[in-house]
């Protein structure tokens, strides 16, 4: 009886300590720019404030009713094996599953062939496109990192960039600033494009590991880490209209005419009516 509580309460203190490291180790919180999580209509979902919910793998308040027989241990010990179970679960997992995770992610996707994409857009540069939108989605993020609105108008659809203005201005009241650095693209695909209502639609799927946190004004660290990189999978959605027109009569964001104006700004809104990337915007970025 004696060596039987021995070996219960190095389970136990075993227990104690796995679940100290493991808190540690497994927290993964993401503070990505415009608090990104699905968004169905082109922007970002308002119904949680960060994506970076922590996802419990079990329950930790539990109705231990024993009976005071000879169940007793047989119940408990297999209680502190099933939790010990659980946590030597979760430190591989983010240990080693997190990686293969996000490639095995990417890798369900298959990239366009030239062949598709010609017979939708001739001429149609895969490679080019591909490095223009890893490029806009950098833009965006220190955009939103600089609270740089212009440039955020340049970017993205009216309505994603209305909903990044809301975002950064909950920021700008709370005094906290979501800064992202050292990104590190590992893979990234065009996976779709179509055309649809006079519109084409291009879908990028990449890949992105980098330094994501939220810091107040006086530099702490409120969310995320300074010392650990993020690994997310992105879904982004672009848009450009079908037809390239050089006389533009109407502003494609506010619909404001602009017939005569020879500063290339819409006097009414302010968005730059002819841009060098041929009006491919920013419609939609989701987290897979």
């Amino acid at each position: 009886m004696k060596n039987r509580f021995i070996k219960i309460l190095i389970i136990l203190m075993s227990l104690s300590t796995l679940l100290v490291f493991s808190n540690k180790f497994i927290e993964n919180i993401k503070a990505d720019s415009g608090f990104d999580t699905d968004y169905d209509s082109g922007g970002w979902d308002s119904s949680s404030s960060w994506d970076n919910d922590f996802d419990s793998d079990y329950d930790s308040n539990y109705d231990r009713d024993y009976s005071s027989g000879g169940g007793t241990f047989h119940g408990f010990t297999f209680l502190i094996i099933m939790f010990i179970f659980i946590v030597f679960v979760r430190l591989l997992i983010s240990s080693k599953s997190s990686k293969s995770y996000h490639v095995q992610t990417i890798e369900k996707y298959n990239e366009l062939s030239l062949d598709y994409v010609n017979n939708i857009i001739n001429d149609f540069n895969i490679d080019d496109f591909k490095s223009f939108a890893y490029k806009t989605f950098y833009d965006v993020q220190m955009a939103w990192m600089e609270f740089d609105y212009d440039k955020l108008k340049e970017l993205l659809t009216d309505e994603l960039y209305n909903n990044y203005c809301t975002n950064l201005e909950s920021l700008k009241l709370k005094e906290q600033k979501n800064v992202m650095k050292g990104f590190d693209l590992s893979n990234i695909k065009l996976t779709g494009l179509k055309e649809e209502n006079n519109l084409y639609i291009a879908t990028i799927v990449l890949n992105v590991k980098f330094y994501d946190y939220i810091i107040d004004k006086k530099g702490n660290v409120l969310r995320g880490s300074d010392s650990r990189k993020v690994n997310n999978t992105y879904k982004l959605t672009f848009i450009r209209s079908k037809d390239k027109e050089k006389d533009i009569i109407n502003c494609p964001r506010c619909g404001a005419p602009v017939l005569g104006n020879a500063t290339g700004i819409c006097e009414y809104c302010g968005s730059k009516l002819i841009n060098d990337t041929y009006d491919w915007v920013l419609s939609k970025k989701e987290i897979i």
